[in-house]
């Protein structure tokens, strides 16, 4: 029965780390001031969101890994 159980334990353990996923969040500010309504993506991927009227944003489940961000607005260069 021991055996088992620790089996389960091990399949849960693998499938939770399998799904893992975290989040960024931040500001968006030139000069102090914030940026509403920046674009924030992650490159190469299909993840993305937009700033706030404060210029904060969250970009959530993210799959674990390294990821290139890139900031673009009307009238501003990208910036990554």
């Amino acid at each position: 029965m021991k055996k088992y159980t620790y089996t389960i334990f091990i399949l849960l353990l693998i499938n939770t780390l399998a799904y893992a996923q975290g989040s960024i969040k931040g500001k968006v500010t030139s000069e102090s001031k914030p940026l509403p309504f920046i674009n924030i993506s992650l490159l190469n991927t299909n993840l993305g969101t937009i700033s706030d009227s404060s210029g904060n944003y969250v970009l959530k489940n993210i799959p674990l890994g390294n990821y290139q961000i890139q900031f673009s607005g009307v009238g501003f260069k990208p910036f990554s």
